[in-house]
């Protein structure tokens, strides 16, 4: 356990009163409050301890010196060992920009988190110059033929037997489109080329939490007995998977 007396770290009290200070010097008093404090946090903790415990303590050194009175700093911060409960196991930032070429990858290094949450834009993914207007495809026939519950149902099941390999390769999904979109396209609004930024950030010890939004508005999605409807739930299927 490791006991900061911050009164001490200030200055010695006189009797009486303490005279207030200048905005000048509560300044400068702050800074060096801080360094002294964070020179006896190092000591006892890690990184991400001294990191996490750094932001509250800076908030309180600045409240403190709003008074304008050394007596708002007389105050013990007390540091334990003992676990009060449990940090989230994975900590991290929303996905921006992520090109090749840029700094992105040092600005994830340097954060120090281990999670990353990034939009994947099936649009993007499934875009296929051969099938114009919005409902992108990797194929040109919207629903691949699927038409029944039993046909989706087997075409489902021949995918999963061999999803990379020859028939379904060529005949159920389009997988030189996808690799070549994934790994050149950029995605809009945030610009980043999947293939680049999921690499990147394994590579950092990064996990990626992938959103993948298909939206009504962009992808029709029939209620059952309606034209289209098996057709719709083959497309979402198949994209997810």
């Amino acid at each position: 356990m490791s006991y900061v007396p911050l009164e001490l770290l200030i200055a010695p009290r006189k009797a009486g009163r303490a005279a207030p200070l200048s905005g000048q010097n509560r300044r400068v008093l702050a800074q060096k409050t801080e360094t002294a404090l964070t020179r006896s946090i190092v000591q006892k903790f890690s990184r991400s301890t001294i990191r996490a415990f750094g932001v509250m303590a800076r908030a309180s050194l600045w409240l403190g010196l709003l008074c304008g009175d050394p007596s708002c700093l007389a105050a013990d911060v007390t540091l334990s060992a003992a676990v009060a409960g449990k940090t989230p196991e994975i900590v991290g930032y929303n996905s921006g920009h992520f090109m090749p070429g840029s700094n992105t990858a040092s600005w994830w290094k340097y954060s120090g988190v281990n999670g990353a949450r990034v939009w994947s834009t099936p649009s993007v993914v499934e875009q296929n110059p051969a099938v114009p207007g919005l409902r992108e495809d990797d194929n040109t026939v919207w629903g691949d033929g699927v038409g029944t519950q039993q046909q989706f149902l087997d075409r489902r099941a021949a995918v999963r037997a061999n999803p990379m390999g020859t028939p379904q390769a060529n005949t159920y999904i389009n997988w030189p489109l996808i690799q070549n979109n994934y790994q050149n396209t950029a995605t809009s609004s945030n610009n980043l080329t999947l293939n680049h930024a999921f690499t990147t950030l394994r590579s950092l010890g990064i996990e990626p939490l992938v959103e993948m939004d298909r939206t009504n508005s962009r992808y029709p999605f029939a209620p059952l007995g309606a034209d289209g409807d098996w057709e719709d739930r083959w497309e979402q299927w198949q994209h997810f998977y």
